[in-house]
């Protein structure tokens, strides 16, 4: 992964998702969905310095890599 991945637009979604799944909504939201996704974004295109994010659902985590 390269440095410029840092500038991703994306990013500021993903951080909201963090936020969110710390609330009480958020909470049930990961009750109800209870599973995992990856998202692979990259700022031109796809597999060129790729950001891959894993949303558990089921922990109600956002990780990166």
């Amino acid at each position: 992964m390269a440095d410029s991945s840092s500038n991703l637009k994306s990013e500021a979604i993903i951080d909201l998702m963090k936020q969110h799944f710390s609330t009480d909504a958020g909470k049930e939201l990961v009750k109800k969905i209870g599973l995992v996704y990856q998202f692979q974004i990259a700022p031109k295109k796809i597999g060129i310095d790729e950001v891959i994010y894993t949303v558990d659902l089921k922990k109600g985590e956002v990780t990166k890599g």
